[in-house]
């Protein structure tokens, strides 16, 4: 038997805005880095989630920046 459960975790990022490209200029994306990361107001290591859950955090705040 297995049992899911969705837990959210709260976390804190640092957000730099992206430029758009032009002709004389390539431009780049926005940047997203995850400080801190708190689950039930108890702050996890970085190596305590995994790949996936990070790249979701950071889809997260993108969508909120669109």
């Amino acid at each position: 038997m297995t049992l899911e459960k969705e837990v959210p975790f709260d976390f804190e990022y640092s957000y730099t805005p992206g430029e758009p490209a032009d002709y004389d200029y390539p431009g780049y994306g926005p940047e997203v880095e995850i400080t801190k990361v708190r689950l039930n107001g108890v702050e996890l290591p970085a190596n305590a989630i995994s790949q996936e859950m990070y790249d979701e955090m950071i889809e997260q705040v993108l969508e909120s920046y669109r």
